[in-house]
């Protein structure tokens, strides 16, 4: 026995495609959150969501579209040219861009002893022990 629909329903465009620019082929679609950079009137910024970590400065002349929905959780839709080069900017709390810092190998050739023990370093094998202190994200210390 196969299922079969009560009645036919037929499909409705969904006004948010329907309402977006139709882009070149070679143009690449980013969906974010849009807002114009602090005292620069030439420079948009998007954010890939609304933690507001991670965000690209486009210069308005780059942008060959944008289209914001109506539901402000979607954000916006902005178009740039495929070969444009995207330089995506990550912000971290002071804990992790310390732990990234701590994350090389320089630093595992010179941290020793209390140091190292501090940051949670096994001195033995020179890699770092993950610690789960809250606000305190450690990464490897050192490599090889």
């Amino acid at each position: 026995m196969s299922w079969k629909p009560q009645r036919r329903v037929e499909p409705t465009p969904d006004p948010a495609v329907e309402a977006i620019w139709d882009p070149p082929p070679d143009a690449v679609a980013l969906r974010g959150f849009l807002t114009r950079k602090k005292d620069d009137e030439r420079t948009w910024r998007l954010f890939r969501d609304l933690s507001l970590h991670q965000y690209v400065d486009l210069d308005r002349d780059d942008i060959l579209h944008s289209h914001r929905f109506a539901d402000d959780a979607l954000g916006s839709v902005v178009w740039v040219p495929g070969d444009l080069v995207l330089g995506w900017i990550t912000i971290g709390s002071a804990a992790e861009l310390g732990a990234a810092y701590l994350g090389g190998g320089i630093c595992g050739e010179h941290l020793q002893g209390d140091t190292a023990d501090v940051l949670g370093m096994d001195n033995d094998s020179c890699t770092a022990t993950q610690k789960s202190r809250r606000g305190s994200p450690y990464s490897s210390c050192c490599r090889g």
